[in-house]
């Protein structure tokens, strides 16, 4: 939660075990967030990296559940389709 987006809005996309996350970058499309990002080992952060894309609804972002979807390890179905017009 940095200066310009309150804690309440935060969202955690991925939470692995053993793993790290870093260098977000995202691009508003239509009603989806694209969002790349790299992951990596805790053990070993400087090694291998897997760069990483995440397609979202925006909706999520300000919504009431914070809980990560099933979209967002990639190994999930597709996100909803946005509702909003």
């Amino acid at each position: 939660g940095g200066k310009s987006w309150p804690l309440r809005y935060r969202r955690v996309l991925e939470d692995a075990p053993g793993r790290t996350y870093g260098y977000p970058s995202c691009r508003f499309i239509g009603g989806e967030a694209v969002i790349t990002y790299y992951e990596a080992e805790i053990e070993n952060p400087f090694g291998k990296r897997d760069l990483k894309l995440t397609r979202i609804p925006v909706s999520w972002l300000y919504d009431g559940d914070s809980a990560p979807g099933p979209w967002a390890t990639g190994r999930g179905p597709e996100p909803p389709p946005n509702k909003t017009p």
